[in-house]
Parts: C-alpha cells; structure tokens; sequence
C-alpha cells in the first residue's frame, strides 16, 4: 500500500499520520536526524544489523538546543534487532548517535 493510499485511510479514519525515515540502514555515529511535526506523540521504529547503543536527542527549538531523554536513553542493543518506542515529548527535532557503524533503520511515525 502506497504511503498516499495509506495517508487517505487514515484521513478517513479521522487521523493524520506522517513517516520520516531518519536512517536507511546506515552508520548513525556522526548523528542523523529529522524534524517532527506539531504532534503529541510519536512513535521510533528501530531496526539494528549488530550490537550498538543508540543516544536519542530531542530539541524543542529547531536544533538549537538538544536535550537526552533519561528515560529512553541511550537504547542499547546486544545484536541484530528490532524495536518501537514511544515518546510523549513536545521536541521538534530528534537525531539519533550510534556508538559505532553498524548499519541502522529507524523511521518516525507521527499520529495526530
């Protein structure tokens, strides 16, 4: 399903979702990272190739500032795996640090 059919549903559903992919299976340790909308929530979908630990960063004011979650951070990962989390922060950036270069998939997925 096309990323425009799926927005369509759940438009219809009465929701808007948007995705970002933040990292296509690539080294993350010089930082990658994406903006998020208006939103209240939103969920990182994590998809790691080896072990690594992964420090989240969230800025509220576009990447001037960026603070680390103690909660969620670093998330850490013993070897090739999958994993979701979800933040409840009002940031409008969020960049992701891996600790080496093992290749990492993560992708935001907004719900308003």
């Amino acid at each position: 399903m096309s990323l425009e059919t799926l927005t369509k549903i759940e438009e219809l559903k009465g929701r808007f979702a948007s995705d970002s992919q933040l990292a296509d299976n690539e080294d993350t340790s010089g930082g990658v990272e994406t903006s998020i909308g208006d939103v209240a929530s939103y969920s990182l979908f994590l998809d790691v190739e080896g072990a690594i630990d992964l420090r989240v960063y969230l800025s509220p004011d576009g990447g001037e500032t960026w603070y680390e979650p103690r909660e969620e951070s670093p998330i850490s990962f013993g070897g090739s795996n999958t994993d979701v989390y979800w933040f409840e922060y009002d940031a409008d950036r969020i960049r992701l640090v891996g600790t080496n270069d093992t290749p990492v998939t993560a992708q935001v997925r907004e719900v308003v």
